[in-house]
């Protein structure tokens, strides 16, 4: 694992690299070295995570660790250069949230828009009460439809 960057409190943002092949031993050590360059700091930590060019659990694991420590400890982090691998695969496991986050996003600078938040025009689920009273329910021994 390597860091990019030489001061942490400098105007850009400090670069760790995830090495490949990454497994499930360098997690906690690459998390380690991330709450580290906090402590030095870094406001914002960029994860660099081109070398990750076969996708597996353990790279999985190691971005949904580093971007939970970032959230303990309050800090930001972006994801960039992730392969269509690692967003496959975290596509699959119902991570994909992690590409899908803002200026969180995984692949190459380019960030996805967050979803609208509901305006009060926006009408809500009806619930079965609702349903009942406004006659949407058919009935069964009706005629049939036309």
């Amino acid at each position: 694992m390597s860091v990019e960057a030489v001061d942490p409190a400098g105007p850009d943002p400090v670069v760790l690299v995830v090495p490949a092949p990454v497994t499930l031993a360098d997690v906690p050590p690459l998390c380690a070295r991330l709450y580290a360059l906090y402590g030095e700091g870094a406001a914002e930590v960029v994860c660099d995570l081109a070398e990750l060019t076969r996708a597996n659990l353990a790279s999985v694991e190691a971005v949904a660790r580093l971007r939970l420590t970032a959230r303990r400890a309050g800090r930001a982090v972006r994801m960039r250069n992730a392969g269509p691998e690692l967003q496959a695969l975290l596509t699959l496991m119902g991570l994909d949230c992690l590409t899908q986050r803002g200026d969180d996003s995984l692949s190459h600078g380019v960030t996805q828009p967050a979803a609208p938040a509901p305006d009060a025009a926006t009408p809500t689920d009806p619930t079965p009460g609702d349903l009942a009273q406004s006659g949407a329910y058919a009935q069964r021994d009706g005629p049939a439809p036309s």
